[in-house]
């Protein structure tokens, strides 16, 4: 039998086989653009590849191990053809070591280099000391006058003096070296801490090209690592002017990726949101069954009855609407907003929160202060932003800055409902402010077995600067619980009185130097027989 034509097959077989594989390649690809969600951040990459007739297996490593895999993203210009896109988790390869960390590394290696020179030099000095120690006996034929004696003697001290003053200098430069290496060591560790990952991400491209091409790739991803949140500085140089309102940003990225130069994208958007709309299901009533007794050996027993259904089915629902209801109302509430930043960020894996400036402009507001007298007598100054919605902020910690000063921290609180967001700037002892009890209103009267007690209060204020200033003034009188309590509000004169919370409140201009007076009288009737604590 001939063998020849079987071995042509099998030989072209394996050919085509081979021909088949799809060659392998590495790509470098480069972050260009990341946009920082307030929970999560999109990677965008760009690469450029030259790319063979044929299949080819094109692998883009050193992603971040946190991607999500469903967030993948792949596009390209050339003639070739993509076929498929696959994640994968390389475990084998850790992550490049940070560019701080190589800084410090090479500063770590200067270091041991000047140590090696000063040790050097240290064990010569030890050797030229321990030459003449070993030396310094004087003999020999000659006898030695005392002069020579006296020259011997100062030598020895001068050279032992100057070479043990050498080495001491040396000892305390090798220590301050060591020290530095200590130090930089100790910051390579936590950067290495915070830079544990012992995995790397990888996205396989299958392509086909007709002919060798040069490509060009972009790819994309969501890490969720990431995130920014609001953050201002408020400045008020003067109350005659607007406040300088800076917005910033806190961003946070622990990706295991670090980002060079990037273009940096904040969006108010949070894909970790659900975006699921929620749906209401049919609320079915029914009687509770009671539960049944069969005697006093027997367990009491009861089956889950219809009503106990319904309401396990209900708390079900609830609960599912509970998880899912904050989703809705962000949403609701928060107009997804970017803000793109012109200037090119760098922001390693695991650092610190890193400050981005967004936006500074002036804002125009009315600011007055603010005084309850009964819980504090300072005067406290406020700021007054109308139509704030027009800003389009977010709820954030804000730092506070009065003419020139910082005086504290506030909080900006945009879930607010109001038309005007209010800002608090800080004590203002410039304002005195007293209140005392009125005297002729201080005794309890018995009629007809019933107790009145009369209360007053005067309050005074008095401005101390050299403008005019508007204030708020709240105090308050107790409300009843009972139908043998009698409130009654005698005197408010000037006051905008809220029954329903039982405070009156003034609101006046004091021009500069001036003093205002306020009074509010309520009475308070119960039975004689029974305690009551008032003020």
């Amino acid at each position: 039998m001939n063998m020849r034509p079987f071995f042509i097959a099998a030989w072209l077989l394996f050919s085509l086989a081979l021909s088949a594989q799809p060659t392998e390649k590495e790509a470098l690809s480069t972050i260009r653009k990341v946009t920082v969600y307030l929970q999560g951040a999109q990677v965008s990459r760009t690469a450029a590849v030259a790319l063979p007739a044929g299949p080819t297996a094109l692998k883009f490593t050193g992603l971040s191990p946190m991607l999500d895999p469903e967030s993948i993203q792949v596009s390209a210009l050339g003639n070739f053809t993509i076929l498929s896109v696959q994640h994968q988790i390389n475990y084998m390869k850790e992550n490049e070591p940070d560019a701080e960390v190589k800084k410090l590394q090479t500063e770590i290696q200067q270091l041991q280099i000047k140590t090696d020179r000063e040790q050097a030099a240290l064990s010569a000095l030890e050797e030229e000391e321990r030459f003449i120690l070993a030396n310094k006996t004087l003999g020999g034929e000659k006898g030695w006058t005392a002069e020579d004696l006296k020259a011997g003697a100062d030598f020895y001290r001068s050279r032992l003096t100057e070479l043990r003053l050498r080495k001491l200098d040396i000892s305390l430069v090798v220590q301050k070296l060591n020290e530095d290496k200590k130090r930089f060591q100790n910051q390579i560790n936590e950067l290495n801490a915070r830079q544990r990952n012992v995995a790397t991400s990888e996205i396989v491209v299958n392509v086909s090209a007709p002919a060798a091409v040069s490509a060009e790739f972009a790819l994309s991803y969501l890490a969720p690592n990431a995130s920014w949140t609001p953050s201002y500085d408020v400045r008020v140089q003067d109350i005659t002017k607007p406040l300088a309102l800076t917005y910033k940003a806190q961003v946070v990225q622990n990706t295991g990726e670090n980002w060079s130069n990037v273009q940096l994208t904040l969006s108010t958007g949070n894909p970790s949101l659900n975006n699921t709309r929620p749906e209401l299901q049919a609320w079915w009533l029914r009687f509770y069954e009671p539960v049944a007794y069969y005697g006093r050996r027997e367990r009491m027993q009861t089956m889950d009855s219809p009503a106990t259904m319904a309401k396990e089915s209900v708390m079900s629902r609830d609960e599912d609407k509970a998880a899912s209801g904050p989703a809705v109302e962000q949403v609701e509430r928060t107009t997804t907003q970017e803000f793109r930043i012109a200037q090119p960020y760098s922001i390693a894996g695991g650092t610190k929160p890193v400050t981005v400036v967004i936006a500074q402009e002036e804002v125009p507001a009315f600011y007055e202060y603010y005084c309850v007298p009964k819980l504090d007598k300072t005067a406290y100054l406020t700021a007054g932003i109308a139509d704030w919605n027009s800003y389009r902020l977010l709820s954030g910690e804000a730092l506070l800055f009065f003419e020139g000063s910082y005086v504290g921290k506030t909080y900006l609180n945009t879930a607010e409902t109001g038309d005007t967001l209010r800002l608090s700037l800080g004590r203002d002892e410039s304002i005195v402010v007293e209140r005392k009890r009125e005297k002729e209103f201080a005794d309890k009267q018995f009629l007809g077995g019933k107790i009145t007690q009369t209360t007053g209060w005067n309050i005074e204020l008095r401005n101390s600067k050299k403008q005019a200033v508007s204030i708020v003034i709240e105090d308050q009188y107790p409300l009843s619980t009972s139908e043998e309590i009698e409130v009654k509000l005698e005197q408010s004169k000037g006051a905008v009185v809220n029954p329903a919370t039982g405070q009156p409140l003034w609101k006046l201009n004091i021009a500069p130097g001036k003093t205002e007076k306020l009074n509010f009288r309520y009475s308070v009737r119960y039975p004689g027989k029974r305690q009551l604590t008032l003020e």
